[in-house]
């Protein structure tokens, strides 16, 4: 059986413990013959599920490479840890947050596309009021309350999450 891991705004979501067992087995005959591995699983919120356990480090080629995307919520890899390691001859690069190693770039980039979202809900002919246009994708996806309404569906998790522990 096929089941998706997509979850909202590109994030995975949580698997069931049974479909995380099916994952695994399928995956590990793979990942002990890579020669790198790039992981990059988040779920808002919460730590990041382990893809790579240390039994396939273990059995690993030696100088193998592993970038661990998702160290920074505790890593795909269970032998991560923040910067670099080695671990059974496996070079494990568990930088917790690659962008700002680069900062001139990821500046500027973060800089032009905050000026790309910024020139799309302005109305430039009406003194630059806001016109949010919820047919945008992008536009749509960066509201979080719109109206008096939370439209962010993990906000609203949250918050649900939050009058239960309440009660």
């Amino acid at each position: 059986e096929t089941v998706s891991a997509a979850g909202e705004g590109g994030y995975a979501k949580e698997l069931t413990a049974e479909q995380k067992k099916q994952q695994q087995e399928i995956i590990e005959k793979h990942l002990v013959d890579a020669d790198m591995i790039v992981t990059t699983a988040l779920i808002p919120g919460r730590k990041a599920p382990i893809l790579v356990p240390a039994h396939v480090v273990e059995r690993m080629r030696p100088g193998s490479v592993i970038v661990d995307l998702a160290t920074s919520q505790g890593g795909n890899c269970e032998l991560s840890e923040p910067g670099v390691c080695e671990k059974h001859g496996v070079t494990i690069l568990g930088e917790p947050n690659i962008p700002a190693l680069l900062p001139a770039d990821t500046s500027a980039m973060y800089a032009r596309n905050l000026l790309s979202l910024v020139m799309d809900i302005i109305d430039r002919k009406n003194d630059a009021a806001l016109k949010l246009d919820l047919a945008d994708e992008v536009v749509d996806k960066s509201l979080i309350v719109k109206d008096g309404e939370v439209r962010h569906g993990p906000t609203q998790e949250a918050l649900k999450n939050l009058e239960e522990v309440k009660a």
